[in-house]
């Protein structure tokens, strides 16, 4: 075989594996998502990054969803729900409603304060955001709650406070924090992340005496072609108080603007406004 011929079939192969190679990279890129770190220090570094870019780039949500909502003693009451979130001035709008009652309640949270509106009662409760998470009022979820619900909080990375132990399956991030002014640490939260797509699969945080508190946990993702990816179901469970709350996705967007005029109460004069204090 002659030189030219062997540099022409050897260009053609070149050709031949550079027409394929975006492919090869797209598919290794993604399953490999995890990256292959040279030491424990540097993954839960990338780690780290990875879910801080994820809670820094969420900036609005729309969803339409059914609600199961679980208490001790209580049959497990379900409805539908309407849901916007936007973070930029953490404001919250979720409204829902039942066979029974065409329209439960609606919580409505900005700028550190939240409105309750209960037409069943014709009252509008309102306060700062720290006094609905009393444990005398009646509603145990929280605008807070919502928030981690939607998207993980930040994780900060000190010298010593993080570990990293890897599970079949995902990868198990613990965050430890100080106590008080003991000198000790003790573990305030855990994350379960997937082990090739690093997304939060779960996520448990503890009092100072080692007891979950509050555990929330994302399933069924769904990919749209615009390459938005959400979970399509949400599970939150407060172990102290027996509550859960499950969140079906039907429907939901992540649209580049929503109406300020949503973050605001309806019919705010027909209804009783009683404050709730810290």
């Amino acid at each position: 075989m002659s030189a030219g011929s062997l540099k022409a079939k050897s260009s053609n192969k070149l050709f031949s594996l550079l027409r394929v190679f975006p492919f090869v990279f797209i598919f290794f890129a993604n399953a490999c998502a995890a990256p292959a770190a040279e030491t424990p220090a540097e993954l839960i570094s990338s780690i780290t990054q990875d879910i801080n870019q994820r809670y820094l780039s969420f900036r609005n949500l729309r969803a339409y969803m059914e609600l199961e909502l679980s208490q001790p003693g209580i049959s497990p009451q379900r409805s539908f729900a309407q849901l916007a979130f936007k973070q930029q001035g953490e404001k919250l709008y979720f409204k829902t409603f039942s066979q029974l009652t065409p329209h439960y309640f609606t919580l409505i949270s900005k700028e550190n304060s939240f409105w309750l509106q209960i037409p069943k009662t014709k009252t509008i409760y309102t306060g700062p955001l720290e006094a609905i998470g009393k444990e005398h009022f009646e509603l145990k979820i929280t605008p807070q709650d919502f928030r981690k619900i939607l998207v993980p909080n930040p994780v900060e990375q000190t010298p010593d406070n993080l570990r990293l132990e890897k599970q079949p399956g995902h990868w198990q991030l613990a965050v430890y924090a100080p106590l008080g002014q003991t000198g000790q640490t003790f573990k305030e939260r855990e994350l379960w992340l997937d082990k090739s797509s690093l997304r939060p699969l779960k996520d448990t945080r503890f009092s100072a005496n080692g007891n979950p508190y509050l555990e929330i946990r994302w399933e069924e993702f769904e990919d749209k072609n615009s390459g938005e990816t959400f979970p399509s179901l949400i599970t939150l469970f407060k172990p102290t108080t027996g509550y859960l709350l499950r969140l079906k996705l039907k429907k939901w967007s992540t649209p580049g603007m929503i109406p300020e005029e949503l973050f605001e109460v309806a019919n705010k004069n027909a209804y009783r406004i009683e404050t709730i204090s810290r």
